[in-house]
């Protein structure tokens, strides 16, 4: 591969090789797969690979730089270094690519799901639907149902305080006490259950409440984990379309933040908000609301 690169190809593979690119580039995650004790490699979307990116250790992310993926799993870093495969055993033996991998949802949904909302396909195979919605297959408890309520809970932050996880997630104690826990996810509108003590062992979800904690203290937050300021690297200003749309309006209690679509609306009123917070969450909603 490296004798057919042309000078130019091979430049830019070790500018990449020097300091691998965490959004341009694709990212994959390995889950396991219960049904056959296999592993499935999984695209992630490319709204989330820099924070997908950040939930792993360095030990446990690889990057390709010839082609220009990153994997990730916790089984890179594992202690058993047998990983109870055989010395000789066969890679594709063990992985399934997950463009060739079959996925059969035969479970109900969570008994919990209220939102009903259509998926909505993104391409590169990828679907979205609210976590709530999502048919589920994995037994609770596993790492993979804890994966997905981890990004939950940090899109919930992120949509209604403009959150984003620091790059790279800073080491911190792990939050023990559970009434804690409890009050935490009861701000985000979330239940705390059996397995969510588990994530408040976690580096994403210990930066949040470490963020959760500047924010109700008033202290000075830093940019990269604050959608606000100008300086972040999805600052709401510049990414969110809707922002660009809002105009600040006098009502007969105050300022009203009124969203114009212009010649894009298909109903006569237009919607208005009551205050800053609530028409920055609608400029953070997935387009699909």
């Amino acid at each position: 591969m490296e004798q057919a690169e042309t000078t130019l190809e091979r430049q830019k593979r070790l500018a990449r090789e020097q300091q691998p690119p965490t959004t341009s580039a694709k990212v994959f995650r390995w889950v396991k797969d219960i049904g056959n004790d296999r592993y499935i490699r999984k695209q992630v979307h490319k709204k989330w690979r820099s924070d997908t990116l950040a939930n792993y250790s360095t030990k446990q992310v690889q990057y390709d730089s010839f082609s220009n993926e990153w994997d990730c799993s916790s089984q890179f870093d594992s202690d058993d270094e047998s990983d109870g495969v055989g010395a000789d055993y066969n890679e594709e033996d063990l992985f399934v690519d997950y463009n060739l991998a079959n996925e059969a949802c035969s479970a109900a949904p969570l008994a919990s799901a209220a939102l009903k909302s259509p998926s909505v396909n993104f391409g590169d195979d990828e679907r979205w639907l609210p976590f709530a919605s999502q048919v589920q297959t994995l037994s609770p408890g596993s790492t993979s149902v804890l994966d997905m309520y981890e990004e939950e809970i940090v899109e919930t932050a992120s949509i209604h305080f403009g959150y984003l996880p620091p790059l790279p997630a800073r080491p911190k104690p792990p939050l023990l006490e559970a009434s804690y826990q409890k009050n935490f996810l009861r701000i985000l509108g979330l239940s705390w259950n059996a397995d969510s003590p588990s994530l408040f062992n976690w580096p994403r979800i210990l930066a949040l409440v470490d963020f959760m904690e500047k924010l109700s203290s008033q202290v000075v937050i830093s940019a990269d984990e604050w959608d606000l300021s100008r300086e972040n690297r999805a600052c709401v200003a510049f990414n969110a379309v809707r922002f660009r749309l809002l105009a600040e309006v006098q009502g007969p209690n105050g300022p009203l933040f009124m969203l114009d679509l212009h010649e894009h609306a298909t109903v006569k009123w237009t919607l208005t908000l009551t205050t800053a917070a609530h028409a920055l969450l609608v400029c953070r909603l997935h387009p699909q609301f």
